[in-house]
């Protein structure tokens, strides 16, 4: 008889990230934390939701909202 030997893998954590607000800020934030993440020896598994009142990216500065 032989033993059947499990190697048991341990999941990388995953970490999940919510964004209030879409603009600028949210959105560079967010392309941050990304970017952080991947740029380390060894990437951080990250789940990013960005939550914002407006269904589209609206720049406040013309008015005009796509």
């Amino acid at each position: 008889m032989t033993a059947d030997i499990i190697h048991a893998t341990i999941p990388a954590a995953q970490y999940r990230v919510l964004i209030a607000g879409g603009c600028y800020a949210g959105l560079s934030a967010a392309v941050h934390i990304l970017e952080k993440c991947d740029a380390i020896d060894s990437p951080i598994n990250i789940d990013v939701t960005i939550v914002d009142e407006r269904d589209g990216y609206c720049m406040s500065t013309e008015a005009t909202c796509l």
